[in-house]
């Protein structure tokens, strides 16, 4: 019920597998691997940190979306992505 009031609230599309009937894709499009794998890539990738508190979580989960997102790209774009989480003032430092 929460995962349908939450949708609802802020107009997100909710697709729902029923794995218990053997579903595991919907559509072509929706897949329960995929859905487990990204959440074990962030579990993996947040080990180091020790714990997160509440108040940064959404930082930390968008740092870890745009490293998902740049990961395959050409070296320009990753070196832009680490640029920005570096701040300007790091990479002036280093130049």
């Amino acid at each position: 019920r929460s995962y349908t009031a939450f949708t609802k609230a802020n107009g997100i599309e909710h697709q729902k597998l029923i794995a218990n009937k053997g579903q595991r894709v919907k559509d072509k499009v929706y897949h329960v691997q995929n859905v487990n794998n990204t959440a074990s890539r962030l579990r993996s990738w947040m080990k180091p940190f020790n714990g997160v508190a509440t108040k940064y979580l959404q930082n930390y989960l968008n740092r870890f979306m745009i490293l998902e997102k740049i990961k395959n790209g050409n070296e320009r774009l990753r070196t832009f992505g680490m640029l920005a989480f570096a701040g300007l003032y790091t990479y002036e430092r280093c130049n």
